[in-house]
């Protein structure tokens, strides 16, 4: 599954949950982390997805 801002992301079948590659958040002191989704299959509206993770992904730490 290929989500914006995420690129590939594995399905967890056991969970449901898409695991995504290493990613750096800046607002979490530019450490890797992975993101995981829950609910995005069955979700009309995925551009919220794509949006929150935009957001997550380009916020700095003067947000905390």
């Amino acid at each position: 599954m290929h989500i914006p801002g995420l690129g590939t992301l594995i399905e967890d079948e056991s969970l449901g949950w898409y695991i995504s590659d290493e990613v750096t958040i800046k607002a979490l002191g530019a450490q890797p982390y992975r993101i995981c989704l829950e609910g995005y299959d069955d979700d009309d509206d995925k551009e919220a997805f794509h949006e929150a993770i935009a957001n997550l992904l380009s916020i700095d730490e003067d947000v905390l």
